[in-house]
């Protein structure tokens, strides 16, 4: 009889703790994803200031948390899609370096799509957001193809997932679910704010990546 009691006990205890877990991530999910917000508006940091171009550049719409723009979604020339992320502050010298082995898990939120040419998911880390950031690790589950150093970093790749530790703890921070054709991210630094975006075709062009776009 007690042996019984015991085992109800344990068991009782261990559901206990997964209702506790789970009440605590949904309550994270929405704290963070109810500050979420997308809204047809041109960003203040746009393309051309980022890149130091001018570029025909059709925006499309914007994120928003906690009522700041974080990010945006362009087109290209009409042939090269683009999505744009504002990570946190980073100094002008910064280390990107690939990792051959999974980062820890980590809380993320997926950032709501934009629309349907999108065809990339994108999710973030919003418990150390914006980042501090002194070094960026990336693990691609995939293919890498090159890595082009002049000017911005920028990494070309195909894959079902990219992910970035920022804080060189080894977790994942950030990432993209991706859908395996050829693209790439380059991260851009104004005003001492890291950005970071990402190129890929759009609709049937070919992939050309963005150090090649804005010669």
């Amino acid at each position: 009889m007690k042996i019984v009691l015991k085992t109800k006990h344990v068991i009782f205890f261990v559901v206990f703790c997964v209702l506790i877990y789970v009440a605590f991530k949904t309550y994270n999910f929405q704290k963070y994803s109810n500050e979420i917000d997308v809204r047809d508006e041109i960003p203040i940091v746009t393309l051309n200031t980022l890149l130091n171009k001018q570029l025909n550049v059709k925006y499309l719409k914007s994120f928003y948390y906690n009522n700041k723009c974080i990010g945006y979604n362009a087109i290209l020339d009409d042939k090269y899609y683009i999505s744009v992320i504002k990570l946190g502050h980073a100094e002008k010298s910064l280390e990107v370096k690939e990792l051959k082995v999974k980062f820890k898990e980590n809380d993320v939120i997926g950032l709501p799509p934009i629309d349907t040419e999108e065809q990339l998911g994108k999710y973030l880390n919003f418990e150390s957001y914006p980042f501090i950031i002194d070094q960026i690790n990336y693990y691609i589950d995939g293919q890498k193809y090159d890595s082009i150093t002049d000017k911005f970093y920028e990494i070309v790749f195909t894959g079902n997932y990219i992910n970035f530790s920022l804080n060189n703890k080894n977790q994942k921070d950030f990432g993209y679910v991706t859908s395996k054709q050829k693209m790439s991210v380059s991260f851009i630094n104004y005003k001492n704010e890291l950005y970071i975006i990402n190129t890929k075709p759009y609709k049937n062009n070919s992939f050309i990546d963005l150090h090649n776009l804005i010669k």
